[in-house]
């Protein structure tokens, strides 16, 4: 319910609860940046489902669902890193994160991860220079994206191994 109220707070801005859905709405964006509309829409969705009774039962579904999240974060962390040039990752983490929250009370200088994926991004960026954080999102893309791939690519191997041996034995 409260993940419910807060996302009509986001969507709708003041104009369902006055000042109050400003309050909550640019709390949100300045914890999740733009995240926060996918991240409150999934936490609604999961808990209309629990008050139902629905609970996810295919182990390939959760894996999926877990592969798109690790994806969806590793987006949003290159994203923010691009970002970030513009609000200077040269600033210490605490005065970036505070940048990031205080971009939450706009929509427009929102930021993509807000302080969730700042943290992150700014102390990988920190480590390795934004390039280097580039290249290591990069690599995680490549990793994630062959794990995701890898039974469908199995699977084609394997159908196109029984075409083969089917087309051979036809001979």
């Amino acid at each position: 319910l409260l993940c419910t109220l807060s996302f009509l707070c986001l969507i709708a801005g003041e104009s369902i609860f006055g000042a109050l859905s400003l309050v909550v709405a640019s709390f949100f964006r300045g914890v999740f940046g733009y995240l926060a509309f996918p991240v409150l829409a999934l936490l609604t969705f999961i808990g209309i489902k629990a008050l139902i009774g629905f609970k996810v039962k295919s182990k390939s579904l959760k894996k999926f669902l877990a592969f798109f999240f690790v994806y969806a974060t590793l987006i949003g962390l290159i994203w923010q890193t691009v970002t970030a040039q513009s609000l200077s990752i040269t600033a210490s983490l605490s005065e970036y994160l505070t940048v990031c929250y205080n971009s939450g009370i706009s929509l427009a200088e929102c930021t993509p991860g807000g302080v969730f994926l700042g943290f992150f991004a700014h102390s990988v960026a920190k480590f390795v220079t934004p390039l280097g954080a580039y290249v290591i999102y990069a690599i995680c893309l490549v990793v994630v994206t062959v794990l995701l791939a890898k039974n469908k690519i199995l699977n084609m191997i394997e159908n196109a191994q029984t075409s083969a041996v089917e087309a051979n034995e036809k001979k």
